[in-house]
């Protein structure tokens, strides 16, 4: 109940100002969870979320294949660290949405840019935290398991990656969220599907109560994302505690 008061308040916030202000760019709640209702019930809004949920769901693949495999090569090896390292930091801060003019050139507007978008924001926070997390395991563990005759993959794979698991979601789940957001902001600038896509199609044509639906559901779907990372990550801490 606690967790909900904040929302709450929100919401009471919400409604109070878009009545005093009877603007028809803030639409009261009474008029958007109708609008809402509605998308939900003509299948319009499942449509856009089924391919918005679907290409985040490659794109956050994608990144966490690339993030996890080149975080553990460079945690396990000085010299792949070495190598890897100035060219990581020297791209990382370049932001996806920088390049999705190019990236519409080179892939489209189909779902393959919206894919590269979210992989490139994605990455980063995954091979780091992956990075991290290997080279914080207690090295007492490390140097107990040698004496008991561990190798360098037993070392690995039985000792540091289940004791960095939860270290390791966590850039996940951070990018996830990142990926989430510049998913819908990339379908903004150039989809023919997708929330994001939706949002700019309803503003354009004035209809608002929908256009605030419309973002009310991708808060919705992004907290459950994120929830359901939080999940495994208590799984993972459970099995491993």
């Amino acid at each position: 109940m606690k967790q909900s008061i904040g929302l709450l308040a929100l919401l009471c916030g919400w409604e109070i100002a878009a009545r005093l202000f009877t603007s028809p760019f803030l639409p009261p709640l009474t008029r958007i969870v109708p609008a809402l209702w509605a998308l939900l019930i003509s299948g319009e809004a499942w449509r856009h979320a089924g391919v918005s949920l679907h290409t985040i769901l490659l794109g956050f693949g994608v990144a966490s294949v690339v993030g996890v495999t080149l975080g553990v090569a460079m945690a396990d090896s000085a010299t792949i660290r070495a190598a890897l390292t100035p060219v990581v930091d020297a791209v990382r801060p370049v932001a996806a949405l920088t390049l999705f003019p190019l990236i519409i050139l080179v892939l489209g507007l189909g779902i393959g840019s919206k894919v590269f978008v979210i992989f490139w924001t994605a990455w980063p926070a995954v091979l780091l935290n992956t990075v991290q997390a290997l080279n914080d395991v207690d090295p007492a563990v490390l140097e107990a398991a040698r004496l008991d005759g561990a190798g360098r993959g037993a070392l690995l794979w039985a000792i540091k990656l289940p004791l960095a698991m939860s270290i390791i979601i966590t850039g996940l789940r951070v990018g996830m969220s990142g990926g989430w957001i510049s998913l819908i902001a990339a379908e903004m600038l150039g989809a023919n599907a997708g929330l994001g896509y939706s949002i700019l199609a309803y503003s354009q044509t004035f209809r608002f109560p929908e256009m605030y639906a419309v973002i009310f559901l991708i808060a919705w779907l992004g907290l459950l994302l994120n929830s359901g990372m939080a999940g495994i990550q208590a799984a993972v801490k459970q099995i491993y505690s």
